[in-house]
């Protein structure tokens, strides 16, 4: 296994290189892999095909190698195999599907299936709508630092969705996620010292941060 892990690294290397001779080899790399059922990098061929990188773009085939992956439990295809029943990638649409994939890639602890699962309780995609359990895995997935759900939770808590109005939370979320180079968190932070919200009101800031948004 240790050998496999180590191909499967070499190969990932390759894929993120940037250069399409390097990209098809990785792929030549991963299709022998999944041959040997790598759950890694089964789900990573699928993502070759996702993408058109070092295969041609094949969504079909990208879905399947996801749920061959998925259904052994892998949770990064199990999110994959969510969000493609979510955007109608390789297969119809069904967000009851979705959800299903979701919450078993969120119970494993995937932080972007624990977002991903999160916005479909607070819309009521695929779900009755239940604020609570959208607040409790917008968490779940904040305090790993994900920055997509750092801002979702940020918002949740300057408006009052689902959690009692916390403007101080929401502001250190949105700066939690803004550092990672989130947009609209930055967006939201500016407006934070814009207003004074969670934070001593500071226009300079404000300005700058607007002007980070727009680059």
């Amino acid at each position: 296994m240790k050998d496999l892990y180590e191909e499967y690294q070499i190969a990932l290397e390759l894929l993120n290189s940037g250069n399409s001779k390097n990209e098809e080899k990785a792929a030549k790399m991963l299709k022998k892999l999944a041959k040997k059922n790598y759950l890694l990098a089964i789900n990573t061929y699928g993502y070759c095909f996702d993408y058109g990188t070092g295969e041609k773009k094949d969504e079909k085939k990208a879905f399947q190698l996801y749920m061959k992956a998925a259904e052994q439990g892998l949770a990064k295809a199990q999110s994959n195999v969510g969000n493609c029943y979510i955007l109608g990638i390789g297969v119809e649409k069904d967000y009851r599907e979705a959800v299903k994939w979701l919450t078993r890639a969120a119970e494993q602890g995937h932080a972007k299936a624990q977002n991903a699962l999160a916005r479909c309780y607070r819309e009521g995609t695929g779900t009755a709508r239940d604020v609570n359990e959208a607040i409790k895995w917008y968490t779940k997935s904040a305090n790993q630092g994900y920055s997509l759900a750092q801002c979702n939770l940020g918002m949740c808590y300057e408006y009052g969705e689902g959690v009692e109005v916390d403007l101080e939370k929401a502001y250190k979320l949105y700066l939690e996620s803004a550092k990672q180079g989130n947009k609209q968190a930055i967006l939201n932070l500016a407006s934070c010292y814009e207003n004074g919200k969670g934070v001593k009101k500071n226009l300079g800031m404000a300005k700058e941060l607007y002007e980070k948004a727009k680059a």
